[in-house]
């Protein structure tokens, strides 16, 4: 009988990692359905209509090569909908695709190179995060060098897309992307304070459907900083941010965002108290060729703005009267292997709607239970409830009665298959 560490090996082999004393090679999965009932999810339910219930899956096989100056991570995934394909399907309809490829190699002891499809994540993960709540999660085509010596480090990122392998013409077709990207990140820690600098250009397909002379590619920049500061139970933290040049449709852009934060924690409790404010438009939209929205173009946004997902999450409330967001979040712990966590958001609008609507939105509650098992296994059950004002009926443009709620359940399975190391 052939032992379970030769098949490994074998596999190993067949990926073409070639092994040595010095390497290091592991493998892990990810396993992680979801069920979620909408009621009021993303947007004010309607009347005389049914909820919505569906399970989606992430499958995913990962794959870490290291050795001293290599690491080669490589992700597989599949993102699936229960009943998306009969039980005697030839294909998904989603198919096995790549979330995650990349390289990074030490050029010298300070300098590194990484290059390939990746996450791309700094602090508080408000402007470049993993969208980890969306199955299929974010990745960019990049090339990152890193410097880093003394608790200092210097990023410099690059990204250009495009969506055809042809002879003549740089279009990009495709949907939800940029065209191009450049970014540099400082970051310096200094005891119990950090600070962390950030510019990113990002450049936008515009494409004119009548006259494909006027397609062109519009620039912005955000500008701006992240400063945290951290002493035993308190935690402090700030955002600053400024975005200028042209929005995706031409518009001159000039909007800002800033936030506030604050928490305390104890052996079972942590409370957090938190203020953010993100710029918006008169009336909810761009005006005479001027956009004064601010957009987090790769942040958590369903981290910090509500788990309902009314702001800023799959295109909702881009360009829009932008948003005050006061929260207070409560996580207490049962015991090692359970807790609850529960936040209650007060939104609002910082600019007008209209002459006669209110600019107070809504409050939302976040309530989730949190439940480990075991090491690799994690059990969530959520329940959030939108108390939507008139206002937020009106942005929404839908008007009704009904109750919104979102009511969800996740199970996430995340082992290790494999490792050559000592762990």
């Amino acid at each position: 009988m052939i032992r379970k560490a030769s098949i490994l090996s074998m596999l190993i082999m067949s990926c073409g990692y070639p092994l040595s004393i010095t390497a290091q090679f592991s493998i892990d999965a990810e396993l992680r359905p979801r069920l979620e009932y909408r009621h009021g999810y993303r947007t004010i339910f309607p009347e005389d209509e049914d909820a919505s219930a569906l399970i989606s899956q992430r499958t995913r096989l990962n794959t870490f090569y290291t050795t001293k100056n290599l690491e080669l991570f490589i992700s597989l995934q599949n993102i699936r909908l229960w009943g998306d394909v009969p039980q005697l399907n030839l294909n998904d309809e989603n198919g096995l695709a790549l979330f995650q490829a990349w390289g990074k190699f030490n050029i010298n002891d300070d300098l590194t190179l990484k290059v390939g499809r990746q996450e791309i994540t700094y602090d508080d993960l408000r402007f470049f995060g993993t969208s980890n709540w969306v199955q299929q999660g974010r990745a960019h085509d990049a090339v990152m060098f890193r410097y880093a010596k003394n608790n200092f480090s210097l990023d410099a990122g690059l990204a250009y897309n495009q969506s055809e392998d042809g002879l003549t013409d740089n279009t990009l077709l495709t949907p939800r992307t940029y065209k191009s990207m450049q970014l540099v990140r400082a970051y310096k820690l200094f005891n119990n304070f950090s600070v962390s600098l950030l510019l990113a250009n990002i450049g936008f397909q515009f494409l004119d459907e009548n006259n494909a002379n006027n397609n062109d590619t519009y620039y912005n920049q955000t500008i701006g900083g992240h400063f945290k500061y951290k002493r035993s139970k308190l935690m402090l933290n700030a955002n600053i941010f400024g975005q200028i040049g042209d929005d995706a449709t031409g518009n001159n852009l000039q909007s800002y965002f800033y936030s506030l934060l604050g928490s305390w924690e104890e052996k079972t409790t942590k409370f957090t108290l938190a203020l953010q404010y993100l710029s918006g438009n008169e009336g909810g939209a761009p005006n005479k060729g001027r956009n004064r929205a601010f957009t987090p173009f790769f942040g958590n946004n369903h981290k910090y703005n509500g788990f309902m997902d009314y702001f800023y999450v799959g295109g909702e409330h881009i360009n829009s009267v932008g948003l005050i967001d006061v929260n207070a979040e409560l996580c207490f712990s049962f015991s090692e292997k359970t807790k609850l966590n529960a936040a209650l958001h007060n939104f609002s609008s910082p600019r007008a709607i209209s002459s006669q609507a209110s600019k107070q939105l809504g409050t939302e509650l976040d309530m989730v239970f949190i439940y480990k098992p075991l090491k690799f296994v994690d059990v969530l059950v959520g329940y959030s409830h939108m108390f939507a004002k008139e206002s937020l009926k009106i942005l929404k443009n839908v008007d009704s009665n009904e109750v919104n709620y979102f009511l969800w359940s996740m199970i996430t399975i995340k082992p290790k298959l494999f490792s050559s190391g000592t762990e």
